[in-house]
């Protein structure tokens, strides 16, 4: 039986001290097992009762290190502002998740859209003002 792959669009990290969750977005109900594969990349994949897989990507490089670290991760699913499903999976490192690593490419790709909209002033501005670039 194939496992159906599916890009989760949002997501975010959660940290407490070592701990580490993450929370995104789904309706369906609670997996009986589940893992989290990751090889401290771009792409992480949570595999639920061996027949989904949902891929994490463009993980900041910040965090990648505190994920590939960690024994396991609380998983919070949520519907809108609910959390609906929360479960604790084990990590499973290994030495490549077969996934595009395009973070710089879809980060430059967002400073173009942010120009065409604001100007080189109006990027510059807000460089300035969240990244404290001089």
């Amino acid at each position: 039986m194939a496992i159906e792959k599916i890009l989760v669009d949002s997501f975010e990290i959660l940290e407490n001290g070592d701990e580490v969750g993450i929370s995104f977005q789904l309706k369906e109900a609670a997996p009986t097992e589940g893992e989290f594969v990751y090889d401290g990349g771009n792409c992480a994949i949570l595999i639920r009762d061996n027949t989904k897989a949902f891929l994490f990507t463009n993980i900041i490089p910040e965090l990648r290190a505190k994920l590939v670290n960690a024994k396991e991760i609380m998983m919070l699913e949520e519907e809108g502002e609910e959390i609906v499903n929360s479960y604790t999976v084990e990590v499973r490192k290994v030495d490549k998740v077969p996934f595009e690593d395009t973070l710089t490419e879809d980060l430059y790709e967002l400073m173009l859209d942010l120009r065409d909209v604001y100007g080189e002033e109006g990027v510059e501005r807000i460089s300035k003002e969240l990244w404290e670039v001089k």
